[in-house]
């Protein structure tokens, strides 16, 4: 082995003794020609210029397959932005997620069901109403607080 070494070495400084040419250079050094391949450049295995616009057996081009490619990459694109974008303003507080708001909605309704339910009691001692005239009032209040239960139940289960 360390003859090998010694060897090369030797050859190596008879190579820089004689005067060289550029043709012993470039053989000594690589060049690459056209400035060398790169890795996904190119034109795709399998695309021919020529055939580009001739339907292949499923009756599709290959002009049409990479447009409908692009497309579909297009629509991604736009739903994960679309996604992003939502989860930022969830994050920012600007939209609640929908438990949040339901539960805010329970509570506001809840208080609003209990002022409705004390009306008529109030009603009868502030301005002398019989109690036949407060449980009309009583109804009225029951009957509208159960279209709107039914109400929010259709739009929750949604």
């Amino acid at each position: 082995m360390r003859e090998k070494a010694l060897s090369s070495i030797a050859s190596g400084l008879r190579f820089l003794e004689r005067e060289a040419s550029v043709d012993d250079i470039v053989d000594l050094i690589e060049i690459p020609a056209r400035g060398g391949r790169r890795a996904g450049a190119g034109r795709k295995p399998g695309y021919s210029p020529k055939r580009a616009e001739q339907p292949d057996e499923n009756g599709d081009s290959q002009t049409s397959v990479t447009v409908a490619f692009s497309k579909a990459r297009a629509r991604k694109e736009a739903a994960l932005a679309d996604m992003h974008e939502l989860e930022f303003k969830i994050k920012s507080g600007k939209y609640l997620p929908r438990e949040a708001f339901r539960d805010a909605c329970a509570t506001m309704l809840s208080s609003v069901a209990q002022s409705l339910r004390s009306m008529p009691d109030n009603m009868e001692r502030k301005f002398n109403l019989t109690p036949e005239q407060a449980g009309e009032i009583e109804k009225t209040i029951n009957a509208v607080l159960g279209d709107l239960a039914a109400d929010l139940e259709d739009l929750t289960n949604e």
